[in-house]
């Protein structure tokens, strides 16, 4: 399910920290510009680059999905109230490489970008009780152009967890809500502006403990097109 592309250390905890559980079931479909849920799955290639001695990396390319739940249905330039999610994911066990041992996520952070044009200010909030208590709390800021959801919480090994869903509200029944590709958030490797991206944690043999950046971008490859993870969530 993954293809690995550099030496297994600590970056390879890295990107196995939050990745590898990200396999999440499709749902049905829904129907243009009508109310009900669509699950959008594919591909993310995602990076866990050390910044530190010994300055390795690691790459990984797993499925991925995230739901968009149109709830009310009105013509433009009425209100139209949306609910977005990525699903369920799973962190592995406490394996060592080279003497370092995964311990854990942390800093998991959401970006998705909005056309300010349809989109209702002010009206974007997290769904209260829609994320896992594992996966700890969440904030979420409005750039303008973005809606910026990040953890505050460590997520442990061999942990489920639920990032929270999104609610807001458009003046238009087509979603032009997605994940953040646009510019340098579409760029493989960009850890400060990729959509999704994360800490991961590990303890090195005489117990310090390490963090690796990590990021991923919708895309078959490090090397292709945008998939449609990056597309319209809805259609």
């Amino acid at each position: 399910m993954h293809v690995s592309t550099a030496k297994r250390t600590v970056a390879a905890l890295a990107v196995a920290g939050a990745s590898a559980g990200l396999i999440f079931a499709a749902g049905a479909p829904a129907s243009a510009n009508s109310v009900g849920a669509t699950t959008t799955t594919y591909q993310q290639s995602c990076l866990g680059k050390l910044t530190t001695f010994p300055y390795t990396e690691q790459a990984e390319v797993v499925t991925a999905s995230l739901k968009a739940d149109h709830l009310t249905l009105a013509a433009a330039p009425g209100d139209n109230t949306w609910k977005i999610q990525p699903g369920v994911a799973t962190t592995p066990p406490a394996t060592t490489y080279f003497g370092y041992t995964f311990s854990g996520i942390e800093q998991v952070r959401v970006v998705y970008r909005y056309d300010p044009a349809t989109f209702k200010a002010g009206s974007a909030a997290i769904v209260s009780g829609s994320g896992s208590t594992s996966a700890g709390s969440f904030t979420l800021s409005d750039t303008g152009s973005q809606l910026v959801l990040t953890g505050s919480g460590s997520i442990g090994t061999s942990t489920s967890y639920q990032v929270p869903a999104v609610s807001f509200t458009t003046k238009s029944p087509n979603l032009d809500v997605k994940l953040d590709t646009q510019g340098a958030a579409g760029t493989y490797g960009n850890f400060a502006n990729n959509g999704f991206r994360f800490q991961s944690k590990a303890t090195g043999p005489l117990g310090g403990t390490v963090s690796v950046p990590t990021s991923c971008i919708p895309a078959d490859s490090p090397t292709s097109a945008l998939n449609a993870g990056a597309g319209q969530l809805h259609p």
